[in-house]
């Protein structure tokens, strides 16, 4: 099977994924199961998720062939004040409208039995319908990260595991078990729909970005390194790409496809390994799930809602260079720091290495995020 891409301009959505189809010699039968993209944190963006209509007309191909289709997914890692229940993500996604197709299944992963597949250091518990389906086909969206450069088909796959081998993830080695996974699980197409894509700090805190590009084919990692070039990035610079090719998950797209395609080529702005609040306040997420990033983003918003710490931490902003860091803290160097804090147990370790004041949880609660920022980081 080849890689294939198309270049979207309007029209009739259908007639392009049945070339891709195609072009990469794909024949839909049977029962098929679908991977997409979804997120359910507010506000939502439509380049976070997989498009509602791009799922439509494939869901109509794919019923066009008599074929049986699930549509699976499993709840967003939240925290205890703000659950991403299944039910949410589908809703805020508009993919509820499926539910009343004939032969259209959504099927709530957090559920269902699994299978249990050792790789190195990890249990993955992959769901056992995968062993029951015809095909599956694993349907990405295009879009940059901040921990992991990019997130297309091979760390798309990460949905399809529960919230506890997710965190495991996080916690050891994002980079490399999303490899890891790619070795375990092997789906028969992969399709990265990128109608509107999101470039700068992904996969929720960047900007969305019309591409109007969709890829298709088996190997993840051709899929994956064809759309970074293609948005203007180092595939070679993605390491959980670059460790999928030593191991044999895939290839590497090759140079001639790459020329044959250099006018499609868009500049993606790239994601950077942190965000800046005010003009001096830098959050680090490295590795860290969602859980943390979770907490803090609604720690901010409770600090900025009560006045006079709200106005500490903002003058802080301006006037001192101040780090907090989250997750594992791979690569991160404190001499190059201003204050820094870290939060959550991943953390842990770099900060008592570094000499760091750190607060505990997985993850803290949002009211220990708040009383303790505004103890370490208030002016007054």
């Amino acid at each position: 099977m080849s890689v294939a891409l198309e270049k979207y301009r309007g029209g009739n959505l259908k007639y392009h994924i049945a070339n891709l189809f195609d072009r990469t010699g794909f024949r839909p039968k049977g029962k098929i199961f679908v991977k997409p993209n979804l997120g359910g944190r507010v506000p939502i963006y439509e380049s976070e998720n997989t498009d509602a209509n791009f799922m439509k007309e494939l869901l109509a191909l794919l019923l066009e062939s008599n074929c049986q289709v699930i549509i699976g997914h499993t709840s967003l890692m939240g925290t205890p004040e703000q659950p991403y229940p299944f039910e949410r993500i589908i809703a805020l996604s508009n993919f509820q409208q499926f539910a009343s197709l004939d032969r259209v299944t959504l099927l709530n992963l957090d559920n269902v039995e699994r299978r249990y597949v050792t790789y190195e250091r990890i249990t993955f518990m992959i769901p056992a319908i995968l062993n029951e389906v015809d095909a599956y086909i694993n349907l990405a969206k295009l879009k940059t990260h901040m921990e992991t450069g990019v997130t297309l088909c091979l760390k798309n796959q990460m949905g399809l595991l529960p919230l506890t081998n997710k965190a495991e993830m996080h916690r050891l080695d994002l980079d490399k078990y999303i490899a890891y996974l790619g070795k375990v699980v092997n789906p028969d197409l992969n399709i990265v729909e990128g109608i509107k894509g999101m470039e700068e700090n992904g996969p929720h805190h960047g900007r969305d970005r019309i591409a109007n590009l969709f890829f298709c084919g088996d190997d993840m990692v051709e899929i994956d390194s064809f759309a970074t070039a293609m948005i203007g990035l180092d595939y070679r610079k993605v390491r959980h790409i670059c460790i999928a090719n030593e191991i044999g998950v895939g290839t590497f797209i090759n140079e001639t496809t790459l020329k044959d395609n250099e006018d499609k080529i868009m500049k993606f702005s790239p994601a950077r390994r942190y965000m800046i609040k005010g003009k001096r306040l830098h959050i680090w997420p490295t590795s860290a799930c969602s859980r943390c990033i979770i907490t803090l983003d609604k720690a901010g918003r409770e600090i900025k809602r009560k006045c006079f710490q709200g106005l500490s931490l903002l003058v802080r902003s301006y006037l001192y260079r101040t780090d907090v860091v989250f997750g594992n803290c791979r690569g991160l160097e404190v001499s190059e720091m201003g204050k820094c804090v870290g939060i959550g147990d991943c953390a842990e370790e770099w900060c008592r290495k570094n000499n760091v004041v750190h607060l505990k949880g997985c993850p803290p609660s949002v009211e220990d995020v708040v009383i303790y920022l505004t103890q370490q980081l208030s002016v007054v």
